[in-house]
């Protein structure tokens, strides 16, 4: 790193002592450089909120778009052995990396493991990898609320879209597989008995066989449901094209009583915290422009964004 501050200083320099031109250009773009800190390539998303309330399990990738304008040099172990499985410590701040790769993301019920699609487990004290059930095309892991059961999702090999996806069944353990109903973004019901899901543009609830038992919402392109912990209300967030208009996404909040639907914020992936109080969400940083996590109390008020290590600013070599 010292090595490439020392060629930087050299070419800004150099370019100084040419033109007044060059020099307002210079500086224009030692700014930008030295405002285009870690934060501002990393897209935070799909966080998983802990049963004990201690941490939040989430995914870190880099945004693609700004990942073409680094060059060589820049890409070190700081960018990309940061991307992956991580988990936020919500009493110190810290943060560590589990498993380097992708996935929406759910725990065990001891706070112990995090399940990921696969379907894996990864221990979240030591870093251990097991693998529960062999289903390459599965995604969106929910465990069941007494912790034995998982509720997924699965895209049949031939199937090049997630519109072919359909939901399934397993327990804890992996030992069987049980197709239930088409449709996307499993939740569980707090009483194990039902769960929440999407079924095309439709919000609905099924039992633990896949008949269902209502729609919630119809015609409207929903992601993300989730019920609260007392299952009064359902959070979820509008559709978008990923890697796009994610900023420009919102959080809805329904109560399941009188099916009363409010937006609560601008953001994408909402999960509850244990007491239902608060959400965790991804939403765009105006400040650096990456996509972080934020966290706010149900009603909207006290929103605050986690804990965010990245590059110091630079202004201080010169």
């Amino acid at each position: 790193m010292l090595l490439i501050i020392s060629e930087m200083k050299e070419k800004i320099y150099k370019f100084i002592t040419k033109s007044r031109f060059i020099k307002l250009y210079s500086l224009i773009m030692l700014i930008c450089y030295c405002h285009r800190d870690e934060t501002s390539l990393r897209y935070d998303t799909n966080p998983a909120w802990s049963p004990d309330g201690n941490y939040i399990a989430f995914c870190r990738m880099i945004k693609e778009d700004l990942l073409d304008t680094l060059k060589p040099d820049e890409l070190d172990y700081s960018i990309l052995g940061d991307v992956g499985i991580k988990l936020l410590d919500l009493n110190t701040g810290k943060e560590q990396i589990l498993v380097h790769t992708f996935s929406e993301l759910d725990w065990t019920k001891d706070s112990r493991w995090i399940i990921y699609e696969g379907i894996y487990k990864v221990d979240a004290k030591n870093g251990k990898i097991m693998r529960i059930l062999i289903d390459t095309f599965s995604f969106y892991p929910v465990v069941s609320p007494d912790g034995s059961r998982i509720l997924y999702c699965s895209t049949p090999p031939d199937s090049i879209t997630p519109a072919g996806s359909g939901i399934y069944l397993t327990d804890i353990t992996g030992s069987y597989r049980k197709y239930l109903v088409c449709g996307l973004y499993p939740d569980w019901h707090p009483s194990g008995d039902r769960f929440l899901f999407c079924n095309g543009f439709n919000l609905c609830i099924a039992d633990t066989n896949g008949n269902i038992i209502k729609t919630i919402i119809e015609n409207k392109n929903i992601r993300s449901p989730r019920f609260s912990p007392d299952g009064s209300k359902i959070i979820y967030c509008d559709g978008y094209t990923e890697g796009e208009n994610e900023k420009d996404a919102y959080i809805y909040l329904i109560d399941t009583l009188v099916v009363e639907q409010k937006i609560i914020t601008q953001g994408i992936e909402p999960c509850w915290s244990p007491d239902g109080k608060e959400i965790v969400f991804s939403g765009y940083d105006d400040t650096n422009g990456g996509m972080v996590l934020w966290i706010m109390d149900i009603d909207g008020n006290n929103i605050k964004k986690d804990h965010r290590p990245g590059l110091k600013k630079c202004f201080a070599f010169l």
